[in-house]
């Protein structure tokens, strides 16, 4: 099985219900790792609806030695509602606590490694890649690093800002292959006022073709739409509708889920070559 680390670079662009989307469609067992250092826990908020304590987290670890992660991170995690073999690992509290954490993200990484060569996915939820205290071990442990992005001029902007950097401190190791891009189509619509009322400033997003020569060379691995409502079932636990299934929402995260897969392997076959000798 694979390690996913799913990021941003700026903006909100549904890293935390992305995840949850996976691990609900998948047909894998997956276990999410909440691993934003700006802390609170989206998944116990939302899915939840508040009535899950937040009592268990991923700090637990730090209380342990790294020999005893392991066993010690199962006692931590939640089994989502409605599923069987998918499982959350609840984020820090606050952002305070992202220092004491730093010393435990190499170990958790290691961690992370046997559950995925065990039988298990793992996504991790590493929110803003750019934040000086970024969980930076986990991510870099990823067999894919995919960095999900709005498809409007900011968004963009950030992204070719950014990107380029990203791509080189992976290049490095000699594992950029790994990096690829997750383009969120659409959004809420911006309204301002203006003298004679309010107008809609609704700008359409840019098309595959512009965000791809963004993201160029970076692959763009998969193209979301975004649908609020559709996205709810599995980030604020709404009822599915008769139809769900057979939702744009619901077909692009499999494909997703697909393309991921295979980026993976992709990324795993070119490393291999790259690293032979011969």
């Amino acid at each position: 099985m694979a390690i996913h680390a799913l990021t941003s670079i700026t903006g909100s662009p549904g890293v935390t219900t992305t995840a949850l989307a996976w691990a609900y469609l998948t047909t894998r067992p997956t276990l999410i790792v909440e691993a934003d250092p700006t802390g609170g826990s989206a998944i116990l908020a939302g899915l939840w609806d508040g009535a899950q304590r937040h009592d268990r987290s991923v700090l637990d670890l730090a209380n342990y030695p790294a020999s005893e992660f392991i066993d010690r991170l199962w006692t931590s995690t939640l089994q989502l509602p409605g599923l069987t073999q998918r499982w959350v690992l609840p984020a820090i509290g606050s952002g305070q606590q992202s220092v004491a954490m730093m010393p435990v993200w190499p170990a958790l990484a290691s961690t992370l490694r046997q559950i995925a060569d065990t039988g298990t996915d793992v996504l991790i939820d590493a929110g803003r890649i750019t934040q000086a205290d970024s969980p930076w071990a986990l991510v870099d442990t990823a067999d894919t690093i995919l960095v999900l992005t709005r498809t409007n001029l900011q968004s963009l902007n950030a992204l070719a800002i950014a990107l380029p950097d990203l791509r080189e401190s992976l290049t490095a190791s000699g594992t950029a292959q790994r990096l690829g891009v997750v383009a969120v189509q659409g959004g809420p619509r911006e309204f301002r006022w203006w003298p004679f009322g309010m107008h809609d400033f609704g700008v359409a997003p840019y098309a595959g073709r512009e965000v791809r020569e963004v993201a160029d060379p970076t692959r763009v691995v998969a193209t979301l739409p975004h649908r609020a409502r559709q996205a709810a079932v599995y980030s604020n636990g709404l009822k599915a509708g008769r139809l769900h299934a057979r939702r744009s929402y619901v077909r692009t995260v499999r494909h997703l889920i697909d393309a991921a897969h295979e980026h993976a392997a992709t990324s795993r076959s070119i490393m291999s070559l790259e690293g032979d000798p011969a």
